[in-house]
């Protein structure tokens, strides 16, 4: 398992798309999105995270 999804300059550059700060002109950015859009089971995985995350959160409290 890995422990990240996004290099740090791949997160500098979707943060800084997020809050306007660069458009989808910026070559980066688009290889980034291209990536997020053509890796199907990366949203598969981030959505099973996510729900192991929430299980684990859950026995902690209990």
């Amino acid at each position: 398992m890995r422990s990240y999804i996004f290099t740090d300059l791949e997160r500098k550059t979707l943060r800084d798309w997020l809050e306007g700060r660069i458009t989808l002109k910026n070559v980066r950015l688009r290889k980034t999105l291209s990536r997020v859009r053509l890796f199907k089971r990366l949203s598969e995985d981030v959505n099973l995270y996510s729900v192991v995350r929430s299980r684990l959160a859950e026995s902690k409290s209990t």
